[in-house]
């Protein structure tokens, strides 16, 4: 099959889909013949069974040249957040072994698997000099996951309901505020200071679809980097819950809907293994998982 990703260009208060193609963008809206001319990231993965094979045929009439498209390169637009805006992004803890080992705590699954909401939209944001330092936070911190993009809803599902669910993938940054998490009264976890400000859930460049990848998503390399020094690299296989299991636990408490986005965990690497050193303004995020492109952002005031 054709590979092609799909992305959200950002025009200040516009926002359109458009296919990603060896690093090469194509509007959807410029690809006048096609049944999905228009229609936002969210609206296809809405009736991703129907329009999934019109993604694949516009891939393969553009690499073959039978349908003429201008390119534009990805150096050359803004890209917000590949589903802008999902109704839900959800996001797993406790799932990585390294994570749970730098933790101090034993390399199991917790039972019930742990994960939390981050509903702001505000929350979510593309590439580029995207994240703003957080108001009173002394301890910004990072985490690298792969990030699954649903294309069916699911409600109490199978595994085998839960994996044929998944549209794709990308990669998303659950940064966090480590000191606000518990600067509640009485110790009260306090996520919306801690993990849901504007511009702390990174998330692109581009959404893969799970027909387009190549490897094996539970053996996929994850890399971040910090002013270009490696802080995380570990991989998928280190996942205790994998991504349809997270899925199925999910789905028995909420219904997933197609579009919805779940960070699945990270490794090992957080700010506090490097002696504290806390992101700051003006401090470069580099990352990687697998063949998902990478994903680039910059913290600013």
């Amino acid at each position: 099959m054709a590979s092609f990703a799909l992305t959200t260009i950002q025009d200040g208060d516009n926002f359109q889909a458009a296919l990603v193609i060896d690093q090469n963008l194509y509007p959807l809206s410029t690809l006048s013949s096609s049944p999905v001319i228009n229609k936002s990231v969210l609206q296809l993965l809405q009736d991703w069974a129907t329009n999934l094979p019109f993604l694949q045929s516009l891939t393969t009439q553009i690499t073959s040249k039978t349908l003429t498209a201008t390119p534009i390169s990805l150096k050359n637009v803004t890209l917000a957040t590949p589903i802008h805006h999902p109704n839900k992004l959800l996001a797993v803890g406790a799932n990585y072994t390294s994570h749970l080992q730098e933790m101090g705590l034993p390399a199991e699954k917790w039972d019930p698997m742990p994960f939390f909401s981050c509903p702001p939209s505000t929350s979510m944001v593309g590439p580029g000099k995207t994240v703003r330092y957080p108001s009173g936070t002394k301890q910004f911190d990072w985490e690298c996951e792969l990030t699954v993009v649903l294309g069916k809803s699911l409600r109490d599902a199978s595994v085998d309901e839960a994996r044929d669910a998944i549209a794709g993938y990308t990669i998303g940054l659950d940064l966090s505020c480590r000191d606000l998490i518990t600067s509640g009264p009485k110790g009260l976890m306090d996520i919306m200071r801690g993990k849901a400000q504007d511009g702390m859930k990174p998330c692109g460049p581009y959404f893969i679809p799970k027909e387009c990848l190549t490897e094996d998503v539970n053996d996929m390399p994850v890399e971040l980097k910090v002013n270009g020094e490696v802080m995380i690299s570990g991989s998928t296989k280190e996942m205790l819950w994998k991504p349809e299991e997270c899925l199925v636990e999910i789905s028995k408490i909420v219904t997933l809907e197609a579009g919805d986005m779940i960070m699945t965990g990270t490794p090992a690497g957080s700010a506090k293994s490097y002696g504290g050193r806390w992101l700051r303004v003006g401090d470069r995020i580099e990352a990687r998982i697998g063949g998902l492109g990478v994903l680039e952002v910059e913290v600013v005031e």
